[in-house]
């Protein structure tokens, strides 16, 4: 089974030789390694301009065009029926791709595969807590039913670690090239997902290395809603795609959550807010009344110490996450 690894690059010489030869060292021999430069304006260009591997093939962008396009691009070009991502500050463990191409093997019905995570610190300036929080989440999910059950909220999985069905990536549409990051996150749990079953392999097969924690909050937030549209996107359009008319939901977290929410994420998507509160003890019956009555569709279920009781109430009573309750993931509490 011939597997095309694939790695975008923009401005990555600092650690870009590391991930390439974790490639190149595989034990897993089958494999063309496409490489596209993604416009980078450092040292990257010469970099892969002197490697002699014949399995390599290098694609330089002219100018930056985003990892969307850049990864749509090395697709376009790959060969192989399987697609395994690797980033370029990443390092692939010397069996990854032996140990995919085999559990992908024994069960047919994937249209993709990750794996666990090793995590380690880029430098001194990374807290030990984030590196260890980061392992910790992305490794706690591994069945289709516990990354549906998740998707929503965040991202379960480590996802540069994919290994997906080039035919399905066709099939998903790709990479979205409007997604300026986080496009993983959108690829992998949703485009990808309603195309077929992923799984993640109960094994480390790869490190992560995790940046400075230190972005500005405003770059905290951009990300945050985009993770927020992407997530109620995927509401709209999967859950509820056939409704013929704008969604109407009930918010419930803290007023600071839910000003936020729908100051800089409702309005790019058209939901029709049926009300805000931050009562996390408010009935089911009351809920279950509300939806019965289509007075709402679904209810916005955001981050506070108290959102995990309040959808288990929920749960109890009958209603569904990811059916007409929706956890949604906040920096607000």
């Amino acid at each position: 089974m011939l597997v095309s690894v694939i790695t975008s690059v923009y401005n990555g010489e600092k650690y870009l030789w590391e991930a390439v030869n974790s490639i190149l060292t595989q034990t897993y021999q089958n494999f063309e390694y496409i490489i596209v430069n993604d416009g980078s304006t450092d040292g990257t260009r010469a970099i892969l301009d002197s490697i002699r591997d014949p399995r390599v093939r290098v694609i330089h962008l002219e100018r930056n065009q985003g990892t969307s396009i850049a990864r749509n691009t090395a697709v376009e070009h790959a060969k192989g029926e399987w697609i395994a991502v690797q980033d370029a500050d990443d390092i692939s463990l010397p069996h990854r791709l032996a140990e995919q191409v085999k559990y992908i093997q024994s069960h047919p019905w994937l249209v993709g595969a990750c794996s666990q995570i090793q995590c380690f610190p880029e430098d001194g300036s990374v807290n030990s807590e984030h590196v260890q929080g980061t392992e910790r989440y992305h490794n706690g999910f591994l069945t289709y039913d516990q990354l549906d059950r998740e998707r929503f909220h965040g991202c379960p999985v480590a996802t540069p670690t994919i290994m997906f069905s080039k035919a399905a990536f066709m099939q998903a549409g790709k990479y979205d090239p409007g997604v300026p990051v986080v496009e993983d996150y959108d690829f992998v749990l949703f485009r990808l997902f309603q195309v077929g079953r992923i799984e993640v392999i109960p094994q480390a097969l790869y490190r992560y290395r995790v940046r400075n924690n230190s972005v500005s909050r405003a770059d905290s937030l951009r990300t945050q809603n985009l993770i927020n549209w992407i997530a109620l996107r995927g509401v709209q359009n999967i859950c509820f795609y056939n409704l013929g008319r704008k969604l109407k939901v009930l918010i419930i977290g803290s007023k600071a959550a839910y000003e936020h929410l729908q100051a800089h994420v409702i309005p790019g998507l058209g939901f029709s807010v049926y009300g805000c509160t931050s009562n996390f003890y408010t009935p089911a019956h009351e809920i279950q009344q509300l939806i019965s009555q289509n007075w709402i569709d679904a209810v916005l279920v955001l981050d506070h110490d108290q959102s995990e009781g309040f959808v288990e109430r929920m749960e109890q009573s009958g209603l569904r996450l990811n059916h007409q309750i929706f956890r949604v993931y906040t920096m607000f509490n």
